[in-house]
């Protein structure tokens, strides 16, 4: 839940800096959330599965940039 968090919390971890390196820290901590995911289920089985539970807050972050994307790139380009 940790690394998940991590992952979330990226662009308030570095608010000065601008957002490239806040992004930068949530794809690695994504990544390092997935590869948990794996070996829990790979070691642990159906027992491992209760790590999906950072599911949320790992993804929420390249979520929110999918939709900022998105909504700057349509026809009305109604960015924030």
């Amino acid at each position: 839940m940790l690394v998940a968090a991590l992952g979330c919390l990226g662009p308030f971890m570095f608010p000065r800096e601008g957002y490239d390196r806040a992004l930068a820290w949530s794809r690695l901590a994504v990544l390092v959330w997935i590869v948990l995911v794996f070996v829990a289920v790979i070691i642990y089985r159906k027992r491992g599965l209760w790590v999906l539970l950072g599911l949320p807050l790992a993804f929420y972050q390249p979520f929110m940039m999918v939709i900022l994307v998105l909504a700057c790139s349509g026809p009305n380009a109604s960015c924030p």
